[in-house]
């Protein structure tokens, strides 16, 4: 029996990534974020090219965010 789920390996040298994180339930948020990472850390985007902007209300209007990357 196969568990978790597998991905083709991609090729993410050339990509830049925004992760926006609520500090509200950082129980939940920060595993996230690090699983989040660690996947595109192995898909080959640079850790410069990870941009995460950590909000600290409980509510996130992203609409009225841009991340520059």
């Amino acid at each position: 029996m196969q568990v978790g789920i597998e991905f083709k390996k991609q090729d993410g040298k050339k990509l830049k990534i925004g992760i926006v994180k609520s500090r509200w339930n950082s129980f939940i948020t920060d595993p996230l974020l690090d699983r989040c990472k660690k996947a595109l850390l192995d898909s080959g985007v640079e850790e410069k090219n990870i941009i995460i902007y950590d909000y600290k209300n409980t509510s996130c209007p992203i609409n009225k965010y841009y991340i520059t990357l």
